[in-house]
């Protein structure tokens, strides 16, 4: 698996046993914004509390960086893992996820 880079906003999400890399690359935030809204909104729904388990699936499929062992979920495979793991983990991964795109890594600690 490869390394995190948090200056890249790089988080790790974990669900059940496996653990996925998270990378926002330029074609990740361009295809979510296609899908779902301009990432600022999401990022203005993040801090109201609004947040939807679609749209982190969706944020979380776009934003997964491929390795030798794992391939990309769907965002249906995204949103039946957070749904099973419950919500506080994959949330926090979210909210970091959203920080590092802006370029708070760590969520701005």
């Amino acid at each position: 698996m490869s390394s995190i880079i948090h200056e890249r906003g790089d988080v790790r999400l974990t669900l059940g046993a496996t653990s996925y890399h998270l990378r926002p690359t330029f074609s990740a935030l361009s295809a979510i914004e296609h899908e779902v809204s301009p990432i600022l909104k999401l990022v203005q729904n993040a801090a109201e509390g609004d947040v939807r388990i679609e749209d982190m699936a969706t944020v979380f499929h776009h934003c997964f960086l491929p390795d030798s062992t794992l391939t990309r979920p769907s965002a249906a495979d995204f949103g039946a893992m957070i749904t099973q793991e419950g919500l506080l983990g994959p949330l926090k991964s979210y909210r970091a996820l959203l920080a590092g795109i802006l370029g708070a890594p760590d969520g701005g600690k």
